[in-house]
């Protein structure tokens, strides 16, 4: 624990030194987390999520130390409760009065909170030495002179939020402190699933700042650590874009956003980007992978890495976080057929698209596998670019339009209705008009 003596009056909290009685002065006992934390991790603890790590009675403690020994938390800017203090970490400056597009003065101001954080939590003495030569004090009294004189400019805001910023680097790559880029875990990290049958794999990675600084987050699943004949895909969060890798691990397939409705696939599976989905919290990014593995990997046990790494071109792993055993359908089961047909097909001339209506509603990830669909034009087979699903209709999109008078026939299998039921084969035959 550490302590510090400190007067009532603003004008003398910075001189705690100035020849003021100790005797008569209040004390405050600061808790004993032991290093400093980063952005991120302060932003989860006053979210609300599970993932929270110090209780709210503790937080709440915190802030009353800091509206004590700040002048400008509490007065300047209200942080006296749980929800003005996640006002402040909040991306943004309007809580700290800031309109400039740049967001300086608020970025200092909440550069100045996670120092405050810091000390209040017992990761930073009063006196401490930060990496810049400066002790603690006459840093925190330097960035609170700035962001209270109304005549600070953006110059004077960002070397503020440089000063403050100080403070959470007194741990350098101390991962218990939140200092490391990590793979942190996969969820599940084994079990088993048939094959044709999707599977989420939650993979979660943090950033030493938070979890928008993160440049790529990748999974790979495979027999052993190679990237050829695998499953091994990466979502790009400045782009916010899906890829995976193609069987020969020489070109990335796909380029789609998460909840769009398009399927990646190679001989081993596919990706499902519309029920993949992205989380980003504090320092944490999850990424909910929605695989479907393929008959060629029936009857096999692959294995789970993870990968991250930033813009600054820090990275961590491949690590190795769980197992994979895909299992063969049993063909004793009692499968019951689907009553969903085709209803009708659509084929414009003009349009460079193939569109297949059934009668009921479809599993959306094999009803977007393209490889599930064959077409021909004129006798001629041709290759589809992609499938999507929506409202009982699938589109297959064709390399070239259809002309007027050109005959389509188009066939599918192994779909299933949603409530996984197999469809029979279908074929039909049109004339674009």
């Amino acid at each position: 624990q550490v302590t510090v003596k400190l007067s009532d009056d603003d004008a003398t909290r910075w001189q705690p030194d100035s020849g003021t009685d100790a005797q008569s002065l209040p004390k405050i006992i600061t808790d004993n987390l032991g290093c400093t934390k980063n952005y991120g991790f302060w932003f989860r603890q006053f979210s609300g999520r599970p993932n929270q790590e110090i209780d709210n009675v503790r937080l709440q403690r915190y802030l009353d130390i800091i509206n004590w020994v700040s002048t400008v938390f509490g007065e300047a800017v209200p942080a006296s409760t749980l929800a003005q203090a996640l006002a402040v970490l909040k991306p943004g400056g309007a809580e700290v009065g800031d309109n400039a597009t740049s967001n300086h003065k608020g970025k200092a101001v909440q550069q100045l909170f996670v120092a405050w954080l810091n000390f209040a939590a017992g990761g930073i003495g009063w006196s401490e030495i930060l990496p810049n030569g400066e002790n603690f004090q006459h840093a925190m009294a330097r960035v609170e002179a700035t962001i209270l004189n109304g005549a600070s400019t953006q110059k004077d805001y960002m070397d503020a939020q440089q000063i403050a910023a100080y403070v959470r680097k007194q741990d350098p790559g101390n991962s218990s402190c939140g200092g490391a880029l990590l793979n942190l875990r996969l969820t599940p990290n084994n079990g088993s699933s048939p094959i044709k049958v999707a599977r989420t794999f939650s993979s979660t990675h943090s950033h030493p700042n938070y979890w928008n600084e993160i440049n790529t987050a990748s999974i790979l699943i495979n027999s052993k650590l190679n990237s050829v004949a695998g499953l091994r895909a990466y979502y790009n969060v400045s782009t916010n874009k899906l890829y995976l890798l193609n069987d020969a691990g020489t070109a990335w397939l796909g380029g789609f956003a998460p909840g769009a409705s398009n399927v990646i696939s190679n001989a081993q599976g596919s990706l499902n980007c519309a029920t993949t989905t992205i989380e980003g919290l504090g320092d944490q990014l999850t990424v909910n992978w929605s695989f479907t593995p393929t008959a060629k990997w029936a009857n096999t046990t692959q294995q789970v890495y993870l990968y991250v790494n930033d813009r600054t071109g820090a990275f961590a792993g491949w690590n190795q976080m769980g197992a994979w055993t895909i299992t063969q359908t049993s063909l004793s089961q009692t499968i019951t057929p689907s009553p969903i047909t085709l209803s009708a097909v659509t084929t414009p001339a003009g349009a460079n698209k193939v569109q297949l209506s059934f009668t009921g509603a479809l599993d959306p990830t094999t009803a977007s596998d393209v490889l599930r669909y064959a077409v021909t034009i004129n006798g001629n087979g041709v290759t589809a670019s992609s499938a999507s699903y929506a409202n009982n209709v699938v589109t297959l999109t064709l390399p070239a339009a259809l002309k007027d008078g050109d005959t389509v026939a188009a066939s599918y299998s192994g779909l299933l209705d949603s409530l996984l039921r197999p469809l029979d084969k279908g074929q039909t035959t049109i004339v674009a008009r």
